[in-house]
This record gives structure tokens, sequence and C-alpha cells, in this order.
């Protein structure tokens, strides 16, 4: 591509998508399933340039990558593959390594300062679905904000709405909250969103953070990235939500009986310590907000500190909060219960009546939010579905779009505590006593269903 394009020629041309899709060991159905729903868009033959971001500690990555390139390649402007080598000091296998391997790749690939504004990343995982109007709101929003369009992050809603009816309970609801979790970033005054497993922001950007961390410190990578982002701006990053939900699969074994339901809870848990090991995020945080107090002098970029203290709290919502909250209401529970109301000094007994009104206004709101999540849930499937219908691609997903009916979900409202305490709150606090002798974790892929397998393109 030519280096001397000016900045006016291209701010009239369209966005280009490079699209990374970080995987390892993944089955080639689903990634299959993947690139026919990126291929069915209508402007995927002018603008998306798929790189899959393969590992070579997996073996025959290169001949998988090779067979999806001669597959799909009529479908994209481009489709190319890397590999991150083995071995590298300081670098761990996972998502994150991956990933960075293959930005510097389409770094080299676009050297042009200016044509760096208007290529965007986009990070996907391997089983995600995104909607064609993901991209059309994306560039929508690059134009309409050309003054913040080099220090914007794109963020999106999740939706678990493939297989959440096969998954046991316990793994529906635990995702269920996740999305929650990640939805309460997304209202208008909102200063602080951090992504879940898929956002997008321009190679310019990417540059100005130094790109992706690829050591055992970074394995949550969307959050690391996104605090990468942020304090490499002083805190000025912008971030856009778009509305148009990232669509992911549940853990699932395919395991069937007692037995399926063991495997499905304990891969759902090693998701679950693999997300709280991102408390190493927290620390981050810390020393990128001393480091931004004690240098900024030096920036002409004025630190934006509303936001970083609001960050800080997120960093605590995310990490902490599960074990505080829990050992709180347990330790107070017990307390009550064991001692006599009597014997309990007036102002704690105070303190305790207070707290204990203000957990049942809590729950209330959980209930609210469930009553919310059910008409969000079948917005998003029910458009997913039409689309598909759309692109001739439903008759491949067979029993991929997971409606709720409250005869079958309705229990999903009194498990919330259970799920919270055995996917947030012991993972959570696993993760946080191991870091004290290690930072490492070895990256295991969450099984996911295999689709049905369907003809090549």
């Amino acid at each position: 591509m030519s280096t001397t394009t000016t900045e006016s020629d291209w701010d009239d041309a369209p966005l280009l998508h490079a699209i990374i899709i970080p995987n390892y060991k993944e089955d080639m159905d689903t990634l299959r399933e993947t690139l026919d729903i990126l291929g069915s868009h209508t402007q995927a033959p002018s603008s998306y340039e798929i790189y899959l971001a393969m590992e070579q500690g997996e073996a025959g990555c290169e001949a998988k990558a090779a067979i999806l390139i001669k597959e799909y390649t009529k479908h994209f402007r481009s489709i190319e593959f890397t590999a991150h080598p083995r071995d590298i000091p300081g670098e761990a296998q996972g998502k994150s390594s991956n990933l960075s391997w293959a930005a510097r790749y389409i770094n080299r690939k676009y050297s042009d300062e200016v044509l760096k504004r208007n290529v965007l990343i986009t990070v996907i995982d391997s089983d995600s679905h995104l909607s064609s109007k993901y991209f059309t709101l994306i560039n929508g929003m690059h134009f309409a904000y050309p003054e913040t369009a080099d220090s914007t992050m794109y963020v999106p809603p999740i939706i678990f709405d493939r297989n959440a009816h096969v998954v046991p309970r316990l793994v529906r609801v635990a995702d269920l909250l996740w999305a929650g979790a990640g939805l309460s970033g997304h209202y208008a005054s909102s200063s602080i969103c951090p992504p879940t497993s898929v956002y997008s922001l321009p190679l310019s950007l990417v540059d100005r953070a130094g790109g992706w961390d690829a050591g055992a410190d970074a394995i949550g990578e969307d959050l690391h990235m996104y605090v990468k982002c942020f304090f490499a701006l002083n805190g000025n990053l912008t971030t856009r939500s778009v509305f148009s939900p990232a669509s992911h699969s549940n853990v699932y074994t395919n395991g069937k009986g007692v037995r399926g339901f063991y495997n499905d809870i304990m891969a759902r848990y090693k998701q679950a310590l693999r997300h709280m090991w991102g408390a190493l995020d927290s620390g981050f945080v810390l020393k990128s907000t001393i480091n931004m107090w004690w240098s900024r002098r030096k920036d002409s970029n004025k630190p934006k500190w509303g936001s970083t203290i609001i960050l800080l709290h997120r960093m605590y919502e995310a990490h902490f909060l599960p074990i505080h909250i829990t050992l709180l209401i347990l330790g107070s529970g017990f307390y009550t219960l064991s001692t006599l109301s009597t014997q309990i000094p007036r102002l704690l007994l105070q303190t305790l009546d207070i707290t204990g009104w203000m957990r049942l206004v809590s729950a209330l709101n959980f209930i609210y939010f469930f009553f919310l999540y059910e008409s969000y849930h079948y917005t998003c499937v029910k458009g997913r579905e039409e689309e598909m219908l759309r692109a001739n691609l439903a008759d491949r997903m067979v029993d991929s779009f997971s409606y709720r009916r409250f005869r079958t979900t309705g229990l999903d409202f009194c498990l919330f505590p259970v799920a919270g305490i055995l996917f947030g709150t012991v993972p959570a606090a696993v993760a946080l006593c191991c870091q004290f002798w290690s930072l490492g974790l070895v990256y295991k892929v969450s099984k996911k269903p295999q689709r049905m397998a369907g003809p090549a393109p």
C-alpha cells in the first residue's frame, strides 16, 4: 500500500477492518462458522482483512490455517495467518501473545501514520458471532467524531445466546451475571467501559499504547489492553458503546448425565479462575496511576483524574468486591445467629439492621435486572436468527438459538447467589492467594460446543 497517501484522501476512504481471530486448538468447524458469518456481510470483500492468530505450540496449526485460507479467500479482502513462536523469553502461550504477534505483523504492513488512523483492529474470540451492524455502527461513529477517532475504543455488550439451554443451570446463571457485569458500563454518561472478549480500536491507538503485552501478567488481554490504552492517553481514552451485541457460547463439554454436569461445572470454574487471574491488572492500574501522577507535568495531555478514580473503583468491583461482600454477609450472619441481640452493642446492631435492608434492596435490584435481561436476551436471539436466515446460514446452526422460557429458566432467579460464590468469590480468592507465589497461570482453552459440520464454502 502506498506510503504517500494524503490525509484528505484517506478521510474520504472507507474504514479498513483488520479482524484478528486468536485461536489455539480450536475446532475447525467452530472457526468455519465464525468465518461464514463474517463472510456473509456485504462489506466483507471490500473492507475485511482476516488474520488467524495461531500458536506454534499447536501441532499442525499452519496446515489448519492453510485450509481455511483456501476455503475463504474469496469471501474477504484478504485472509492471512500468523503463528506466535514458542519459547520466546517473557512471552506466555495464550490469547494475548497470539494477538501481540499478529498486531506486530499488521503494524509492519501498514507503516504509514496517516493510514493507521483508518485501519481498525477488531479482536474477537474464535466462536464470536458479530452482526454486520457492528461494523456499520463503528464506521458511522468513527467518521462522526473525527476529533476523538485516534483515541477511541469501540466496545459491544455480550450475550450468551447459543447453547444456554443445554448447559447446567449454574453455568447459565454465571454467564448471565458475566454478561450483566459487562452491560453495567454501557450507559450514556459512562466514562469507563472495559471490553469483554470483543472490541475494536484504531491501529494508531495500538501503536500509542505499545501493542498487546505477551507476558503471564497479561492473561486478561481485553482488560489489560484497555488499561494500557487508558494510561497511554493519561485517562483521556474515549469508549463508545456499539449496540450490536457479540454472541458467545457457554462453556460446554458435550458430556451427559452426572459426569457431564460435573465436567461442565469444572470447565466453567477453570474459565472463572482465568478471568479472576486478571486481578493482576488491579496492581497494574495502581502502578500506572502512580506513574501518571509523577509524570503529569511532562505530558501535554492533561490527566483525567475523575475517570481514573472510576477505573480504580471498577478494579475493586471486579477483583475484590466478590470476596469482601461474601465474607461480610456470612460473617454478619454467623455473628447475629450466635449472639443474643441484647449482647450486641447498640451501634453495631443498628449497623447490622441497616446493612440487612441494603442487602434486601440489592436482592430486589438483582431480580429487576433479571426481569430486564429477559427482553434483552430475546431481542438478541431474535435479531441474530433473522440475520442468519437472510444469510442462508440458519439451517447449518442446528439448535444454536437459545431462547429463554420462564418455565425452564425461572429458577435462574434463585441461583444467582450460588453461582456468584462458586464462579466469582471462590476463584477470586484462589487467584489472589496463588498470586503471592506465582504470577503465571497455564492457559487452557475452554471447551465450547461443536457445531454441526457443514459443507465447506
